[in-house]
């Protein structure tokens, strides 16, 4: 990810590191700008805002002291080198959790689904949690924002029906993985004996909304 003349990126032990990379065209080597441990696994992209500040989700996996001590959604400011962390929020209700999706920033808010299931709604000034959505987990899809409307990847499971059913969910997909799951063991065993490729399967991919549910 490049901010202006930087580039941005970090890795599965958890560093976040920025790369001046101005004279690149011109031969010149890149230097290191910005370093900054969060203590954990990254996969996450790091996301900036319009002020240049980063957000990172940071995956709680191996209980290290750092990532205890810093939390799982931080905001760093790399105008302050030595100094970055502005803010951070805990999440990590259990090993495996905390966040694997890459944030989205819109208006004031950044909003981060955790692998517990819980989607936040951060205030991007203060840190503060201004809402919380509770899905059932993990919530590994990262979001995107149309229209003001909150788009998260999600599978028409039961639990999520009740949340249609209530309104917190306006829509999800049936992706009908039951299907999947055999057309893929079929198409493996159709290789194995006959040496040849088989023809494409199709699985439909059907919208679901609160009213009707099957």
């Amino acid at each position: 990810m490049i901010v202006g003349d930087t580039l941005y990126f970090a890795n599965s032990g958890g560093l976040v590191q920025g790369w001046d990379i101005a004279g690149l065209a011109g031969g010149v080597e890149p230097t290191l700008v910005f370093r900054f441990w969060a203590g954990d696994d990254i996969d996450a992209t790091l996301v900036p805002d319009d002020e240049g500040m980063l957000y990172v989700g940071v995956e709680y996996e191996r209980e290290t002291g750092r990532s205890q001590e810093l939390g799982q959604i931080l905001k760093l400011d790399p105008g302050r080198p030595d100094d970055p962390l502005v803010w951070a929020v805990t999440d990590r209700p259990f090993v495996g959790s905390g966040v694997w999706a890459t944030p989205a920033v819109h208006r004031d808010l950044v909003i981060v689904p955790t692998a517990s299931g819980r989607v936040h709604g951060i205030d991007r000034a203060s840190g503060a949690i201004r809402w919380s959505l509770d899905l059932p987990g993990p919530v590994w899809s990262s979001p995107t924002i149309v229209d003001d409307v909150l788009v998260i990847g999600f599978d028409n499971i039961s639990a999520v029906q009740r949340l249609l059913e209530e309104g917190k969910i306006l829509c999800t997909v049936d992706q009908h993985g039951d299907k999947l799951a055999r057309y893929g063991i079929e198409y493996a065993l159709e290789m194995l004996a006959t040496q040849t490729a088989p023809a494409d399967k199709e699985t439909p991919v059907d919208l679901i909304t609160g009213a009707p549910l099957p």
